[in-house]
């Protein structure tokens, strides 16, 4: 559960549940205005994807960091960015931050929904020339998206690697409706006791 075929299904989930937002107690006096920003760019992005040309031929080099809390992803980012005269984002990106928690707040597969879309966000923001770097490093893109809601499962289900064994190959498939896909994605391993220091230490 949480995972979509593609953009529309979880775009139009979103959209049914915006009258049952609890934006007036979560996001305060701003609250109608950015909930309005949010779906106002989700059309945006939906008719950039109606459009004839979904090319993903644009002269940028996109390079994925995933990992562990941690694991030093947001470190290796910036330093990358800053040698490789780039760009550092992540998912979701800077323009959802105000309507993240509401999503958050909601949970379950509008939640789901909401990180799912943030991937195409990103993708349209990369299109559409709001990045005008060259290279562009992204903290956490559809990996991420992938590995939560499939390694989420409510308490009462199977959580063993036998059970994740069975579902089916396409589960881990790059979403065909996402264009832009990473020239090189970076998967950090680290010593489990070192990782969980550096999370202990943040709070």
């Amino acid at each position: 559960p949480g995972l979509f075929n593609n953009f529309f299904t979880a775009a139009t989930l979103l959209r049914v549940a915006r009258s049952e937002l609890p934006w007036k107690a979560l996001l305060g006096v701003d609250g109608e205005a950015i909930v309005s920003n949010f779906y106002n760019l989700l059309q945006r992005v939906e008719e950039s994807r109606n459009s004839k040309d979904h090319s993903t031929n644009i002269e940028k080099f996109i390079v994925e960091v995933e990992g562990l809390d941690g694991s030093g992803k947001t470190s290796l980012v910036q330093s990358l960015a800053e040698s490789l005269e780039g760009m550092a984002v992540k998912t979701p990106s800077a323009s959802l931050s105000q309507i993240r928690p509401l999503w958050d707040h909601r949970g379950g597969i509008l939640e789901r929904a909401f990180y799912f879309i943030s991937n195409y966000v990103l993708e349209y923001e990369i299109q559409s020339g709001l990045m005008d770097a060259e290279v562009i490093i992204i903290d956490r893109w559809y990996a991420s998206t992938l590995a939560y809601t499939v390694a989420y499962r409510p308490e009462e289900e199977d959580t063993s690697i036998a059970a994740f064994n069975k579902l089916p190959n396409n589960t881990f498939e790059w979403p065909s409706d996402l264009y832009l896909r990473p020239n090189l994605m970076l998967l950090l391993d680290i010593d489990p006791q070192a990782r969980q220091a550096r999370v202990d230490s943040r709070k």
